[in-house]
């Protein structure tokens, strides 16, 4: 999935406490688990896809989340 490989890259310019970039963390392993499944569970994948967001818009006026947040939203409407 190419949002979560353009997230795990721009992780580090997030202004995210550790509490907070642990449970990013935590969310794009369960979206890499669902995507590697023979059978994606897409509740799960727009769960945790809507947690992204949240994370995301929580970071607030950070450009690098604006970015993400405009990507994600398309992704988000497919499941």
């Amino acid at each position: 999935m190419d949002f979560i490989s353009e997230l795990n890259k721009k992780i580090n310019t997030l202004e995210l406490n550790e509490h907070v970039k642990q449970e990013l963390f935590a969310e794009i392993q369960t979206i890499k688990a669902q995507s590697e499944s023979p059978k994606p569970k897409n509740s799960i994948l727009r769960e945790s896809l809507s947690s992204i967001r949240n994370i995301l818009e929580g970071a607030g006026g950070n450009i690098a989340a604006s970015l993400l947040l405009q990507k994600l939203a398309d992704l988000i409407s497919f499941f």
